[in-house]
């Protein structure tokens, strides 16, 4: 008798405890993959269209035709991590097979440069360029008399030249004085400043001819553009095409949306 009385409490206590833990069982949200905002541009010297396939064969794969020297896509998400990138002429030849390392939660642009030269690693030069332009859960939103200028080199070694390491100088087109100086842009790179918006410059590619502590500095200039620059708002200034006399392309962004992490 004794025994059926303590096995009914113990079956009780049994329920009770597969019951409350089935119930306060506390649920684990999936782990989020880390992801940026990525966009992509053809300053190639002589490709005329680039096809670009991100993750090819894989779900949710994108395929792009880059027109050259135009400005880049649009921002699209894509995973961090190393990326497949494959990248071919309309030709069908293979320009880029490889895997480009992206980075967690930036504004991301890529750069295809070069010049291509398929199956001749001695004239081809093509390949990318990456410039971060800021973070997704950060404001790099300006002030309303404030502009940011990025000068890149996208001028590559050709047949005929040879790439360029360059002096940019900004000016006041008012004064003629230059107010800002980059001391060297190599090739696939990029640089910039923030100045004061709602004004014209005058942004000089060149060479320092002088001694670099020179009471007065002299040049070799290679190329030049002037352009109005509006306040709160970003500009990029492509150098491309022939190294010794480059061409230039503004593009004007406006700051992304503070996103989620």
């Amino acid at each position: 008798m004794w025994s059926k009385f303590f096995r009914i409490p113990v079956l009780l206590l049994f329920l009770a405890i597969t019951y409350y833990g089935c119930v306060e069982e506390p649920t684990i949200d999936p782990v989020k993959r880390p992801y940026t905002l990525l966009r992509v541009a053809n300053f190639s010297y002589n490709v005329d269209t680039l096809i670009v396939s991100v993750d090819p064969g894989e779900a949710g794969a994108k395929v792009f035709n880059l027109y050259k020297n135009q400005v880049p896509t649009q921002y699209f998400e894509i995973q961090s991590g190393k990326r497949k990138f494959f990248v071919k002429n309309p030709a069908g030849d293979t320009l880029y097979n490889d895997k480009i390392n992206i980075g967690s939660y930036e504004e991301l642009s890529l750069y295809f440069s070069g010049y291509s030269k398929p199956h001749d690693d001695l004239l081809n030069t093509f390949g990318y360029a990456q410039f971060t332009n800021g973070m997704v859960y950060l404001d790099e939103g300006l002030n309303d008399t404030t502009t940011t200028i990025q000068c890149a080199n996208f001028a590559p070694d050709t047949p005929t030249d040879s790439s360029i390491k360059y002096r940019v100088l900004i000016a006041d087109t008012t004064t003629k004085n230059v107010i800002k100086e980059v001391a060297t842009l190599n090739y696939n790179s990029l640089a910039g400043n923030a100045l004061r918006g709602g004004k014209a410059y005058k942004i000089s590619y060149a060479k320092l001819t002088s001694a670099a502590d020179a009471a007065v500095k002299t040049y070799l200039f290679y190329s030049d553009t002037t352009y109005m620059f509006d306040a709160g708002l970003q500009y990029f200034v492509y150098g491309i095409g022939n190294p010794k006399k480059p061409n230039f392309i503004i593009e004007k962004i406006t700051p992304l949306p503070i996103g989620s992490k």
